[in-house]
């Protein structure tokens, strides 16, 4: 006896993503542009054509995208599938979603827009352990998120009537305090960061044939280190390097953790989730289901 087809619409991405995929693809491809321009020989309209028809590129690849991705949720999966000439069919069983992290980056933001991330344990091979809608609506990616987590139980208890819009009780656990700031220069991650952002402004600065010490300011400076006691030399040089790590350290804590906030929402059906949300140019909120956790880890660095 054949199974009949499951009756589950079809659902797709927000139509605003046409706009941002393009966009986020335009601004990653800028400095190459930049330096076409600046860099290249001939006709400077002859050489803007090349970044235009990436762009060009882009815009179409953004529209054949967005029209065929198409999503779907049933009482046991959810499915995704993605792709014209290289198609992908994702699913992944409900029952083993762990995680559900809303992720909205600037442009993101602008536009009213998160990726919502779906985490789940790995099963069978033949099941994906997670999937990636990018992007929904904010008010799309909080229904998603409450859905998800939202594992009715299925042991034959009956489970109480209540309000589809009734809020689920939260309890705070966490917030961000501003004193721990002092840590952000101890932690390796954020050196290492504000290491890679120099070197990368180093990089663009070569590619552009720009020299820093072509500043009269910055020439002097570098003379004066020059001919003084080489102790001197080496102790201003790491000062200054020291300082800018740590500025730059306080400023990638700070964007990376403004808002912290560690909540948990109990209702009947869920049991329990707990809730980070962070970050101030890029928003980050993962749900984690309480019930499908399976240990804990604790780690002290130095």
């Amino acid at each position: 006896m054949t199974q009949p087809p499951d009756a589950t619409p079809w659902r797709r991405l927000d139509k605003r993503m046409l706009a941002v995929t393009p966009l986020s693809n335009v601004v990653r491809l800028l400095p190459v542009a930049v330096i076409l321009l600046l860099t290249g020989r001939g006709d400077p309209v002859a050489r803007l054509w090349v970044p235009l028809g990436i762009a060009l590129v882009l815009v179409i690849g953004g529209v054949v995208r967005w029209r065929t991705t198409r999503y779907r949720i049933t009482d046991e999966r959810v499915e995704l599938h993605s792709g014209w000439l290289n198609r992908q069919r994702r699913s992944v069983p409900r029952d083993r979603i762990r995680t559900v992290d809303l992720t909205a980056r600037l442009l993101h933001r602008v536009f009213g827009l998160s990726v919502v991330h779906v985490g789940a344990a790995s099963g069978s091979p033949l099941d994906s352990s997670g999937l990636v809608l990018d992007a929904v609506s904010k008010a799309e990616a909080d229904r998603l998120r409450r859905e998800l987590l939202d594992r009715p139980r299925t042991d034959g208890v009956p489970q109480p009537d209540l309000p589809t819009t009734a809020p689920a009780p939260v309890e705070e656990l966490a917030r961000l305090q501003w004193s721990w700031l002092r840590f952000a220069p101890l932690t390796f991650s954020s050196i290492a960061g504000v290491g890679a952002v120099m070197a990368a402004v180093l990089n663009l600065f070569d590619n552009l044939g720009v020299d820093p010490r072509d500043v009269p300011s910055l020439d002097d400076a570098a003379q004066d280190l020059a001919t003084a006691p080489i102790w001197v030399a080496v102790a201003t040089v790491g000062a200054v390097l020291l300082v800018v790590a740590v500025a730059g350290a306080l400023l990638l804590f700070a964007e990376r953790w403004y808002g912290y906030r560690l909540t948990r929402e109990a209702t009947a059906e869920l049991g329990g989730a707990l809730r980070v949300r962070r970050g101030l140019l890029t928003r980050r909120s993962l749900s984690v289901a309480e019930r499908r956790l399976r240990g804990a880890e604790v780690v002290e660095p130095l």
